[in-house]
């Protein structure tokens, strides 16, 4: 079973830093740096799930199936 994680407190100007960020990620205003980021990050994230995966004959052992 997972525990659940309390979120952390945030200020007033970081939820409205977190909303900009937000805001320009969903309309895809996003530098080319930005898009080399997230990328990356994408394939990365694609190369554990196949390594989990191939470990655990197939099945995924979060979601036990």
């Amino acid at each position: 079973m997972i525990h659940s994680n309390p979120n952390p407190t945030m200020t007033n100007l970081e939820i409205a830093e977190f909303h900009h960020r937000m805001n320009r990620l969903m309309r895809g205003e996003l530098t080319q740096e930005e898009r080399a980021k997230l990328l990356d990050k994408k394939r990365n994230m694609h190369r554990v799930t196949q390594m989990i995966l191939n470990k655990n004959g197939g099945k995924n052992p979060i979601l036990e199936y």
